[in-house]
């Protein structure tokens, strides 16, 4: 992955993010320092490589999201992502307002799938990893000699 490849997926990750819901659906989320939008209900278009994918949303302030609350339409979003050259934002008529390369996002989201899978195996075992006694538990009680003695 290059330098650009980051600068690019940085600039992505700065104005757009879908990311997992606590009920394992996806949230696309945008803003823009300059959009003073208030709250209300909203309708946008995103658009990856020649495909629409058309959202009925919120605003709040300079930023806009929307739920896709079916887990295949999701995973089909996420998948056009990790495939696509470019992801833009438009308004429902069409007009443009954020454009982005994707140049890296397979491999960046690869690498975040890897690490959610390590974490989420890491834990599957403990329910509390705070409670004292645990082996997973960096902050119980230690019972050995401390090695920055």
């Amino acid at each position: 992955m290059s330098r650009g490849d980051l600068e690019n997926i940085y600039q992505l990750l700065r104005q757009a993010l879908p990311y997992a819901t606590d009920d394992q659906g996806l949230e696309v989320f945008a803003f823009d320092t300059i959009w003073d939008l208030g709250n209300r209900p909203v309708s946008f278009n995103v658009v990856v490589g020649n495909k629409l994918w058309d959202f009925d949303g919120d605003t709040n302030d300079n930023s806009i999201s929307a739920i896709l609350d079916s887990r295949d339409r999701a995973q089909r979003l996420m998948n056009a992502l990790s495939v696509g050259n470019r992801v833009a934002l438009e308004t429902k008529s069409g007009n443009p307002l954020l454009d982005f390369s994707l140049s890296g996002t397979r491999a960046a989201m690869s690498a975040l799938a890897d690490c959610w899978a390590r974490i989420d195996a890491s834990n599957s075992t403990v329910s509390d990893p705070f409670s004292a006694g645990t082996a997973s538990d960096p902050f119980a009680e230690e019972t050995g000699t401390d090695p920055f003695d």
